[in-house]
């Protein structure tokens, strides 16, 4: 059943504070282990070939987006807000951060178009797309909304034991997308020079892009990596996550006027609709304080390197 509680205002001293929606909510995990995969999915044809140029908007930059959203439509852990996180994720991009529509992919399983329902080979081909060519200078954007899992890590470089992981809309035959998977693709693979902001709204997801660098609002955080794991995981780009919820945490499900949505989704866009300008800094504060009353879910920032929180957010 759904947990009902009392959310207490939010306030703080940044420009973009909101107060939480006195709402039911739900958690995107009921503990529940996903299969590791069985079969290993083929990409389809026009992944393997396609190639697009991006988006050359504001400034002679260019931007690319790859926009994930679940709700696993009769599935047994069924979620209601993820698809709503993804079309207003790019809908922010577009109206706020001069991404056009055209370099834009949008994946969610309410697609009529088999190319972009979020399936395993459909993500991981999307994945390679949206950092296919990337150069110095490059923005882009990875968000993913929907089921967020562990596994035992096997390869030694999780303090915790454990591998975190998304859950493509068709795990039950493929399996999950674990960390260190996204971290090649994501991380590893960009240029110097080039930036990534991701936002990864799931249970688990603090440390879903394996960066050696966690902040809280005031500098750099005390966290469990060795000086093998900074070595091996800082990369060359810049590339930043915003995870809703540490690696010990779910996340939650709620409802803003009536519409389903995720908190740590809707706190993200809310704040930056109203301040684009707002610092790294700012920005963690108001996710925390606005998403704290959901079962203390309490948001993450990290890195691939060492950053400036002090300085404005760009993506």
């Amino acid at each position: 059943m759904p947990v009902v509680f009392r959310a207490k205002h939010a306030s703080t001293s940044h420009q973009c504070t909101i107060s939480p929606p006195r709402h039911t909510f739900r958690t995107k995990s009921t503990h529940a282990r996903f299969e590791s995969a069985v079969h290993k999915p083929v990409p389809p044809p026009f992944l393997r070939l396609q190639r697009f140029p991006g988006n050359f908007g504001h400034s002679g930059i260019r931007r690319r987006a790859l926009c994930i959203g679940i709700n696993y439509y009769k599935q047994e852990l069924e979620l209601g807000g993820c698809v709503n996180d993804a079309k207003n994720i790019s809908r922010l991009l577009i109206e706020h951060y001069h991404y056009t529509p055209d370099a834009i992919i949008l994946l969610v399983d309410d697609s009529l178009d088999p190319r972009f329902q979020p399936t395993m080979a459909n993500i991981q081909g999307w994945m390679r797309w949206l950092v296919d060519g990337a150069q110095p200078n490059d923005l882009l954007f990875f968000s993913y909304s929907g089921h967020g899992d562990q596994q035992a890590d096997v390869d030694g470089d999780e303090a915790d034991g454990w591998d975190e992981a998304i859950v493509p809309v068709d795990h039950k035959q493929y399996g999950i997308i674990i960390d260190d998977d996204m971290h090649e693709v994501l991380v590893k693979s960009l240029p110097c020079g080039c930036r990534l902001t991701a936002v990864v709204d799931s249970c688990y997801s603090g440390s879903v892009l394996d960066l050696p660098y966690l902040y809280c609002c005031d500098g750099p955080e005390e966290c469990e990596v060795t000086a093998s794991f900074i070595t091996r995981k800082t990369a060359y780009a810049d590339v930043i996550l915003w995870s809703s919820c540490k690696d010990s945490q779910v996340c939650a499900d709620t409802y803003v006027e009536g519409i389903a949505v995720s908190a740590m989704s809707n706190a993200f866009i809310t704040c930056l609709s109203r301040n684009p300008d707002v610092t790294c800094g700012e920005l963690l504060h108001a996710l925390r304080e606005i998403v704290r009353p959901y079962d203390g879910q309490k948001p993450q920032l990290s890195s691939s390197h060492p950053i400036d929180i002090n300085v404005k957010f760009v993506m």
